[in-house]
């Protein structure tokens, strides 16, 4: 005959098995409602957005509710489960990460390098010249120099007429020295002493890293510290930033002439007197001498007096 004690913890397990499939439907319940509430609210308030009052009621049996970890296993839907669909993906992510990651140190190692080459403010910036352009150089800072109608004449127009002092001379002699030197343009080249290699650049730029020269605000602010030992701002933008409106009746050489509206941003020149302006233009050309354009702005450094 079975022990009666046995009987009753059989009851009473049946009895607390009970209670606690009733606790977890009252849970899943619970759980069903916040779930239907939380889209009925959802559906309000879109209807509510697009001019439409009345929320929709949802129907409790034909939805049936989807539990998370139906959705992490996939349960027995057939359906890939959402780990696996991560698992899948983590794979191909972390193939491309480790073929990009080489290039990606390399450019991080030889960026620092171009970056300081091309843009430090030290005046004793190395120039790297090929032997070419160190003679053509040589021969045009020499002639300016030396003075003379050589040194200013462009075109058979002698640009120091109306120049006056020494530092508006040096400002047209550095300039023609330049172009007469065919000193080519340069993305991110320049220096306070000369030309240095560029960096690669946008469209034409691109291999502008293998070009010795100066671009637009290295060339200004060469001639600007070579003429009179200020040093200006290494972008056009924050030369623009740092230079005052010039009316054009008074603009003098060393001046610089920035196209109308943009704050310096694209472009910068300087003017050399005589209603000429000095400058690198683009990727692909040398340093030119042009008529200044009546509509850009002229503006004078600080630190340089009239």
């Amino acid at each position: 005959m079975p022990d009666p004690r046995f009987n009753g913890a059989v009851d009473d397990n049946d009895e607390k098995s009970k209670r606690n499939n009733k606790r977890l439907r009252n849970v899943a319940d619970t759980t069903q409602r916040m779930v239907d509430d939380s889209r009925n609210l959802n559906r309000s308030g879109t209807a509510n957005l697009s001019g439409t009052t009345t929320p929709t009621t949802v129907n409790r049996t034909t939805s049936a509710p989807t539990s998370l970890m139906s959705l992490l296993t996939g349960g027995n839907s057939g359906q890939p489960s959402l780990a696996s669909t991560i698992q899948q993906l983590a794979t191909p992510i972390g193939q491309f990460a480790n073929a990009m990651l080489p290039a990606m140190m390399q450019t991080a190692a030889t960026a620092p390098a171009t970056f300081n080459q091309s843009y430090s403010s030290a005046p004793n910036d190395q120039i790297v010249l090929t032997p070419q352009q160190q003679q053509r150089l040589a021969e045009a800072l020499a002639a300016a120099q030396e003075g003379g109608p050589e040194s200013t004449t462009v075109d058979g127009k002698d640009l120091s007429k109306g120049v006056h002092g020494e530092r508006e001379q040096k400002v047209v002699q550095l300039a023609k020295a330049v172009v007469d030197a065919k000193i080519p343009y340069s993305w991110g080249g320049g220096s306070l002493t000369g030309p240095t290699l560029g960096i690669s650049g946008p469209g034409l730029g691109a291999n502008d890293n293998n070009v010795n020269g100066m671009d637009c605000s290295g060339f200004s602010r060469y001639v600007t510290y070579q003429s009179s030992g200020v040093e200006i701002p290494r972008t056009s933008g924050a030369q623009w930033a740092a230079s005052d409106p010039v009316s054009k009746d008074q603009a003098r050489p060393g001046d610089l002439v920035f196209p109308p509206g943009t704050q310096g941003s694209g472009h910068v020149q300087v003017y050399i007197g005589n209603g000429q302006i000095a400058e690198q233009y683009q990727s692909g050309t040398t340093a030119r001498i042009t008529p200044l354009d009546p509509s850009y702005e002229i503006r004078r450094p600080r630190g340089i007096a009239a």
